[in-house]
């Protein structure tokens, strides 16, 4: 929401050190060197990222089924158990209007991931608690 600069990560690899030859052999090179920088600078972000709060929404209720904006591409697995809790209040700076961050609303439950559905989104099940609406924030 802010925009601000959690991590960054640096990552070389000399192109000529990839050891490729013959026709396409810079491609080759340029490929292999990307992905050889790419393995030195991803684990730093990721240990970051993985550490970052996180929250997404209950966008439907259905009978017992509770489907959320995020799945398998966000990193969750079937049987994986969530928290739910009512929208909170924003954390506004007054000078700027800037959402700083969101106060959590009163926990209301657990929720626990059973299927996935369209591009990245699940169908969870109430594990503890009820009364789950549309909208509620969902933390994992």
């Amino acid at each position: 929401k802010t925009a601000s600069l959690i991590v960054s990560s640096i990552g070389t690899n000399n192109l000529y050190k990839t050891g490729a030859s013959g026709p396409g052999s810079r491609t080759q090179a340029v490929k292999s060197a990307i992905e050889q920088a790419l393995k030195q600078a991803l684990p730093p972000i990721l240990k970051k990222v993985r550490k970052l709060p996180w929250e997404t929404r209950i966008i439907k209720v259905e009978g017992k089924k509770l489907y959320i904006d995020a799945g398998r591409d966000t990193g969750l697995m079937v049987g994986d158990v969530l928290k739910v809790y009512q929208v909170g209040t924003d954390i506004i700076i007054p000078s700027t209007k800037i959402i700083v961050g969101r106060e959590k609303g009163p926990l209301l439950g657990k929720i626990q991931v059973i299927d996935f559905f369209g591009l990245d989104a699940s169908i969870a099940v109430p594990k503890k608690g009820s009364d789950f609406k549309k909208g509620d924030v969902v933390t994992w």
